[in-house]
C-alpha cells in the first residue's frame, strides 16, 4: 500500500473514531461514496438487565470477527477482522489486520459498513499484526489510542503438555493523524507472569489500566489456584509510559483479578468496561474454552475483579460453541458472535432499568408438615401439654419470589384409634407476628396444643398443608446504588451495643447468655473481617455501602469458619448433622444462642480448628453485625426442591412417579427436598429492597481422609470463586425452586423449645465465661424455622417430623368415558386446585404417551387449549395399536409434567 493511500485511509479512520481532521474533500465509505457521522438514536428499552433489545443485527462486510469497541463520540462500531495476511502464500505476512468501522442505525437497526484500514507495523519492531483478537478504545489525557492483542501458537508445550502462545499488546496512536505510532509489547516477558497463556480479549478503564483475559489453566494446578488467576490488570506510571514500557521498566504496576473460576475451564472470555454514574464496572463473559459452552455474563468491581451478578449470554444462532466479544457504547451492551455466513452483534440491556427485577414462572406446589410426638411414658400418663406450630410460607409481599393461598391451608390432627377425644385432638390457633415491630417481615405460624393429660394413647400427629407457589425473582445489584437508608425502617434500631440484657434483634435464653461486652466483641470482629479483606483483595474493605458491608462480613465468615458435622455422640446429646452444641470443646452448630461465642476468636482463643458454624450461627453472627453497624437486616429460613441436572417430563427422578404415567398426580411427591437452611437478608435501600446473603460456610471436606469432622484449612478450601458467589452466595433474588417458611425462628417464643421443667438444673450446670459474657448450658435447645415442636416436660416426650412438596394442580383425565378407540375420541378433563388463583390465564396440550421399543414417545394430539375447557376431541392413530399408552393432559410451559393422565390402557 503506498504512503499516500495509507495515509488517505487513515485520516478516514480517525474521522470515523470522531478525530478532528481538517482536509480538502470528503472521506469516502466503502462504495466510495461520502460519508457523515450519523447520530444513535435509542429505541425504548424495555426489560431487566440482560434482555436482548430487538433481533441480531447483520455485519457486512463479512468479517471474521475477532474483537469490537463501540467509540461514543462518533456512534461507530469498530470490528477487528482477522484477514488473510499472507496474499501470496509465502508464509510471510504482507499486511496486519483490519479495523472495520461500522456506523449504527437504531430505526431499523443495522450496521453499515463505512470505512476500514489495515494496521500498520509496528514501529519499535516492525512486525506485524497477525492472529488477532480483542479491541479497544481508550481515551487517554488528550490522546486517541486503540489496543487489540495477538496470540499465536509456538508450537512448544509446557511441563503439562500445554500449548505455549506468543502474545503481544498492541498500541496503536492517532492522535497525529499523519503520523500513527504503532507499538507493541512483549506480554511473554516475565513480568506480566502469563507464563505462555493464550489472551482472548481486553479492555480499558478511565484511568489508563488495561484489563486482559486469558486462559488461566495455564497457570493453575487446581480449581483453588484458578480463582485467584483470571484477569490481568496493568498500567505503566510515570513520564513517557510507552517508551518506558517497551524498554522493560520498573514502572509497571500489574495485578492478577479473580477470573470466573466455575472449572479449571472457564475463563473470562469477552472483557469491556462501562461507566455508570462515574463508576466503572468491568463486564466480561464466562465461557467454557473447549466447548464455549455455559456462556453467561457477568458485572465486576474493577479494584479487585469481584462479581457482582451474572445472566445468560443472548443465543444469537442457537449454537452455543461459538466465542463471544463484548463492547459498551450508546448505553447498551454490544455482544458479538461469528457464526456462518455475516457475523452478528447483539444489543443488551446493561444499564437501563437498573431497579427491574427478572421474574420467572411461577412453580405451583403444595407443601406438607408431618409433626409426630411420642409421650414416653405410659397411656394416660400426663406427660405436660405438646405444641406443634407450622410456619406459613412467606407472602408475595414480603418475599416476591413466592405466595401462598392462606386461606386454603388445611391442618389434619390424627392419633391411632380408637377416636381421639376433642382435647387430645388439639386445639388449633393462627397466630401473626411482627419481628421488632417490622412490618416487611410480618409471618403466621398455625399452633395445635395437645393435652397429653387427657389422652388415652401416647402418639400425636399433625399434618399441614397448604398450596404456594415458587419463581425466580432476581435483582442485578449495582453497588453504588445501594443506599444506606433505612426508608420505611427508618425508626428501628437496629443497633445492639447498648442493650444489656437479650437481643430484640437475636433473642435468646436469658439465663444462658448475658452480653456484658458488646461493643468491644462487635469492634475486635469487623477489626478482623477489614484485615482479611485486605489480605483477600489488596483493598480496604468498604462498611459504609450496605452491599459492601455485608459483602465483607459474609465473605470473612464464610472463608474462616468450619461447617461442623460432629459424629454422633454416645449419650445420643448429638447426630452426624450437627443438630448439637459443645461448648466445652467451642463446637457450636445451630442456634443463634452461640453467634457472640464464636465471633470472639482470638479473645477466647478458638483456634481454626474450633471455627465452627452452621447456617444459623452463621446468620446470626451476619444478623447481629449488620444490625449492629446500623444496617436493617433479618433472617430467612428456606426449604429447596433441588432438581437434577437433566429436567424433562420424564425424568421420574424429579418426582415419585406412583403410576408411571409422567405426570405429577395426587399420589406423587417431590423428591431431593433440603430441609433447613438459614439465609439473610440486608436492606439496600428502596430501589432494590432486600436483597439476600449468605454467609454459611461451606461444608466440610474430607478429601485427606484424615476423619477430621471440619475442613482443616477453611481459610483456603472454604473460600468461594466469584461464579459460586453470584450463583449462591449474594444471589440478588430467592431461589425459584426455594420457600420460606419464616423469619428468624428466636423473634417470638413460639419458635422457641422451653427448658422449663429442667430450669434448675440447667443453672446448676451453666458456666459463667467472662471474656464474652457467655453463660453456656447443659440444656439444649431446639430451633426450626417451618415448624417446631415444643414440648412442656421434653424428658417425656420423643418425636420426628418430615417435609413434602406435592401437587396442587392436576387434572382428572378419561378418554372416551373408559373405552378409548383407533380414531377419535372425546377427552375429559376436570382441574382440581387452585387453577384459578395461580395459572388463571394457563394453557395445556394432549399428548399421547407411549411406549416403543423399550423408549417412552410422545405424540401432540393438540395444543394451545384453555385449562378450563373441561373437553376435547382428539384422534388416537393406528400407530398406537398394541402399545402401553397414557393421555396426558399437561400444562404448556417450563414444568410439562403438571397436569394429569388417564389410567394406562393398550388398543388391540
Amino acid at each position: 500500500m503506498s504512503p499516500e493511500r495509507l495515509f488517505y485511509r487513515l485520516v478516514c479512520l480517525m474521522m470515523a473514531l470522531g478525530v478532528m481532521v481538517v482536509l480538502h474533500g470528503k472521506c469516502p465509505g466503502a462504495d466510495g461514496t461520502a460519508q457523515g457521522v450519523l447520530p444513535v438514536r435509542s429505541n425504548p428499552i424495555n426489560g431487566p438487565i440482560g434482555t436482548p433489545i430487538g433481533g441480531p443485527i447483520d455485519l457486512d462486510g463479512n468479517p471474521n470477527l475477532e474483537g469490537i469497541a463501540f467509540d461514543d463520540k462518533s456512534s461507530r462500531l469498530c470490528v477487528l477482522n482477522d484477514v488473510d495476511n499472507d496474499t501470496d502464500g509465502d508464509g510471510v505476512a504482507e499486511a496486519g489486520e483490519e479495523i472495520q468501522i461500522y456506523a449504527h442505525e437504531s430505526t431499523p437497526p443495522a450496521l453499515t459498513l463505512v470505512s476500514s484500514f489495515a494496521i500498520p507495523a509496528a514501529s519499535n519492531t516492525g512486525r506485524i499484526l497477525t492472529d488477532g483478537r480483542g479491541l479497544a478504545l481508550a481515551g487517554d489525557v488528550g490522546r486517541q489510542v486503540l489496543y487489540t492483542l495477538s496470540s499465536r501458537r509456538k508450537g512448544t508445550k509446557d511441563a503439562n503438555g500445554k500449548d505455549n502462545f506468543d502474545s503481544s499488546l498492541w498500541r496503536v496512536d492517532f492522535t497525529e493523524p499523519a503520523h500513527p505510532k504503532v507499538q507493541t509489547v512483549d506480554l511473554n516477558r516475565p513480568v506480566f507472569d502469563l507464563r505462555g497463556a493464550e489472551v482472548f480479549d481486553l479492555a480499558c478503564d478511565k484511568r489508563g489500566r488495561i484489563y486482559i483475559s486469558f486462559d488461566a489453566s495455564k497457570q493453575a494446578a487446581n480449581l483453588n489456584d484458578q480463582r485467584s488467576r483470571g484477569i490481568l490488570r496493568f498500567e505503566v506510571r510515570g513520564d513517557g509510559p510507552w517508551s518506558q514500557a517497551v524498554a522493560g521498566s520498573r514502572n509497571l504496576v500489574k495485578k492478577i483479578l479473580p477470573g470466573s473460576g466455575k472449572t479449571l475451564r472457564h475463563h473470562a472470555f469477552g472483557l469491556t468496561m462501562m461507566d455508570m454514574d462515574g463508576h466503572e464496572y468491568l463486564i466480561a463473559t464466562i465461557e467454557e474454552l473447549t466447548s464455549n459452552r455455559d456462556q453467561e455474563i457477568y458485572a465486576a468491581e474493577t479494584e479487585t475483579g469481584r462479581g457482582f451478578f451474572k445472566f445468560n449470554a443472548p443465543q444469537m444462532t442457537g449454537n452455543l460453541n461459538t466465542e463471544r466479544r463484548l463492547a459498551y457504547g450508546a448505553g447498551v451492551l454490544w455482544v458479538a458472535e461469528q457464526r456462518e455466513g455475516l457475523d452478528q452483534v447483539q444489543r443488551v440491556v446493561i444499564k437501563d432499568n437498573v431497579y427491574e427485577p427478572l421474574v420467572g414462572y411461577k412453580r405451583p406446589r403444595r407443601i406438607q408438615f408431618t409433626m409426630i410426638s411420642r409421650a414416653l411414658g405410659s397411656k394416660g400418663e400426663d406427660c405436660g401439654k405438646i405444641i406443634h406450630s407450622c410456619g406459613h410460607p412467606l407472602e408475595s409481599e414480603i418475599l416476591p419470589s413466592q405466595g401462598s393461598y392462606l386461606a386454603g391451608h388445611v391442618v389434619r390432627k390424627e392419633s391411632p384409634p380408637p377416636k381421639p377425644v376433642s382435647d387430645q385432638v388439639g386445639s388449633e390457633q393462627l397466630l401473626s407476628y411482627l419481628p421488632m415491630n417490622d412490618p416487611s417481615s410480618r409471618g403466621r405460624v398455625t399452633r395445635v396444643c395437645y393435652s397429653t393429660a387427657a389422652s388415652q394413647h401416647n402418639v400425636f400427629k399433625t399434618v399441614f398443608e397448604e398450596d404456594f407457589w415458587t419463581r425466580e425473582y432476581r435483582h442485578f445489584v449495582y453497588p453504588h446504588l445501594a443506599s444506606n437508608s433505612l426508608g420505611k425502617l427508618r425508626d428501628t434500631d437496629f443497633r445492639l451495643g447498648h442493650l444489656k440484657k437479650g437481643d430484640p434483634a437475636i433473642p435468646d435464653s436469658l439465663p444462658r447468655f448475658h452480653w456484658t461486652h458488646q461493643e468491644q466483641i462487635f469492634e475486635d470482629f469487623i477489626d478482623r473481617a477489614k484485615a482479611y479483606i485486605v489480605e483477600k483483595y489488596g483493598v480496604e474493605a468498604d462498611l459504609t455501602n450496605p452491599y459492601w458491608a455485608a459483602r465483607n462480613i459474609s465473605e470473612y465468615i464464610r472463608d474462616n469458619y468450619n461447617y461442623p458435622a460432629p459424629p454422633a455422640s454416645e449419650d445420643g446429646s448429638g447426630d452426624s448433622r450437627g443438630n448439637f452444641v459443645d461448648y466445652e470443646h467451642f463446637h457450636v452448630a445451630n442456634g443463634p444462642a452461640v453467634y457472640k461465642m464464636i465471633m470472639t476468636d482470638p479473645r477466647f482463643k478458638i483456634g481454626i480448628h474450633n471455627r465452627r458454624s452452621g447456617c444459623m450461627a452463621a446468620g446470626g453472627m451476619f444478623l447481629a453485625v449488620m444490625r449492629y453497624m446500623g444496617y436493617p437486616a433479618r433472617w430467612i429460613g428456606t426449604s429447596l426442591q433441588k432438581l437434577p441436572a437433566k429436567d424433562h417430563i420424564d425424568d421420574t427422578d424429579i418426582f415419585h412417579d406412583s403410576n408411571g404415567d409422567g405426570m405429577f398426580n395426587a399420589d406423587d411427591y417431590m423428591k431431593y427436598i433440603i430441609h433447613g437452611h438459614y439465609t439473610n437478608e440486608v436492606y439496600l435501600g428502596p430501589g432494590y429492597g432486600w436483597q439476600r446473603f449468605d454467609a454459611t460456610p461451606k461444608k466440610p471436606d474430607d478429601r485427606e481422609c484424615d476423619g477430621l469432622d471440619y475442613d482443616d484449612f477453611a481459610h483456603l478450601h472454604s473460600r468461594d470463586s466469584q461464579y459460586e458467589l453470584m450463583k449462591r452466595r449474594v444471589t440478588p433474588g430467592q431461589n425459584p425452586c426455594a420457600v420460606a417458611s419464616s423469619i428468624g425462628v428466636g423473634y417470638n417464643e413460639h419458635f422457641f423449645r422451653n427448658d422449663r421443667e429442667n430450669r434448675a438444673d440447667c443453672a446448676k450446670s451453666s458456666i459463667y465465661h467472662e471474656a464474652t459474657g457467655v453463660y453456656t448450658s447443659a440444656c439444649k435447645g431446639e430451633q426450626g424455622y417451618d415448624f417446631v415442636v415444643i414440648r412442656e416436660r421434653p424428658s417425656m416426650v420423643g418425636g420426628r417430623h418430615g417435609l413434602r412438596w406435592l401437587p396442587c394442580l392436576t387434572f382428572d383425565v378419561v378418554l372416551n368415558g373408559g373405552k378409548p378407540t383407533i380414531g377419535t375420541n372425546t377427552v375429559e378433563f376436570t382441574p382440581r386446585g387452585p387453577w384459578a388463583l395461580f395459572e388463571p390465564d394457563a394453557r395445556v396440550e394432549i399428548v399421547l404417551r407411549f411406549e416403543d421399543g423399550g423408549k417412552i414417545a410422545h405424540k401432540v394430539l393438540k395444543t394451545d387449549v384453555a385449562w378450563d375447557k373441561g373437553r376435547e376431541t382428539v384422534t388416537i392413530p393406528e400407530d398406537a395399536q398394541g402399545k402401553s399408552i397414557h393421555l396426558q393432559v399437561r400444562k404448556i410451559g417450563p414444568e410439562k409434567f403438571i397436569g394429569g393422565a388417564s389410567p394406562k390402557f393398550s388398543l388391540p
